[in-house]
């Protein structure tokens, strides 16, 4: 019943994958994709905060800053999502 584990390699159990190479506990290997991904995610993030407290605090520099602060969040969830699926397409997200 458990010969499946003595017999097999690495990356069958570990369900991470290593990719053919056994790497030491603790390292993390992250490709541009998936990178680029995390940036514009973070980006995004502090795009819709900035537009939150904008429009939390009115005035004119909200009327003048609003759809700037929009375009640039949804232009940094299109580059992130655009990054993901390359990263899943091309298997570097498993």
């Amino acid at each position: 019943m458990l010969g499946w584990v003595a017999g097999a390699s690495v990356e069958a159990w570990v369900p991470w994958g290593t990719g053919g190479s056994i790497q030491a506990a603790g390292d993390v290997v992250m490709s541009l994709p998936v990178v680029v991904a995390i940036f514009a995610a973070l980006f995004a993030l502090f795009a819709l905060v900035l537009g939150i407290a904008s429009m939390a605090h009115g005035g004119p520099a909200d009327q003048s800053n609003s759809n700037s602060l929009m375009r640039a969040r949804v232009a940094f969830q299109a580059v992130a999502l655009g990054a993901l699926l390359l990263a899943v397409g091309f298997g570097f997200l498993r």
